[in-house]
Formats: structure tokens, sequence, C-alpha cells
């Protein structure tokens, strides 16, 4: 859990210094789907903060990647 509240503490003060600048942050979240450390961030920690801000200012994008590899 402190790994996951220094990411948002991160993303929080990352959103405020593109507030001021009036810029708008993509983040895009890899995640596993069924993960219930991923289940818990986004319902508890990630829904909240982006409850707070519209969507002018912070866009989400959700990429489902939990234990997949990668080839060319």
């Amino acid at each position: 859990m402190k790994v996951t509240m220094r990411v948002l503490i991160s993303a929080i003060l990352i959103l405020s210094a593109a507030q001021i600048r009036g810029e708008a942050v993509n983040l895009t979240l890899y995640y596993e789907s069924l993960c219930p450390d991923s289940i818990r961030f986004i319902r508890f920690q990630l829904y909240p903060t982006w409850l707070l801000l519209t969507d002018d200012n912070l866009s989400v994008d959700f990429v489902p990647y939990g234990k997949a590899t990668v080839s060319n």
C-alpha cells in the first residue's frame, strides 16, 4: 500500500502542476483485470480522484495487461 500511496501523491502533484499551467493530464493505467490490488487502487483511489477533477483536467486510458507477454 505504501507504493500505491506514493503513486497517488505523485499523480496529485503532477495534476496540480498541470492545472496551474492550464494543461490536461493523460494517464495510461496498465493493470491486471482481476487483481485485487488493481481493483482496490481503481475503486478507492483513482476513481474518487477522478470524480474530484473534470474531464478537461484528467483523461484515463485503461490497459488490461496482467500476466501478458509482448512479442514482435
